[in-house]
């Protein structure tokens, strides 16, 4: 988890959670300790890299801006929460080169009810 300031773009705080049970690497006892490096480090070769600072440039914030697109739209202008979007792949993101897909790269759409639950990236940012 990273947490941006919004005007600046600073980060305010990072978090990082092993995906890796990092008890035997403080059980003291050599063995143990042998053990749980050779086992991380054969099942994922990148477990002790840091995942916040590395996947916050990776991941696209459409999860998360579905969540206020909405709070937008049911605040200023309910009508558009039963408008109809036809389902799309991918769209264009503003002011840039980069294109915002779903999931599986699958076609998604409907009306906000039916795309908000299916977490459909792209027709929620139309």
């Amino acid at each position: 988890m990273v947490a941006f300031d919004p005007s600046t773009g600073s980060v305010l705080a990072m978090y990082s959670n092993p995906t890796y049970n990092p008890t035997p690497f403080t059980s003291g006892r050599a063995k143990v300790e042998e053990a749980a490096w050779k086992l991380v480090n054969t099942k994922d070769k990148e477990a002790f890299l840091p995942r916040a600072p590395g996947d916050a440039a990776e991941v696209l914030s459409g999860s998360t801006f579905k969540v206020i697109t909405t709070a937008g739209i049911v605040a200023y202008n309910p009508s558009l929460l039963t408008m109809y979007i036809k389902p799309i792949v991918f769209t264009k993101l503003p002011d840039t080169t980069s294109l915002l897909y779903n999931d599986g790269h699958t076609a998604c759409g409907g009306t906000v009810a039916q795309m908000l639950p299916a977490s459909c990236d792209p027709a929620t940012h139309c």
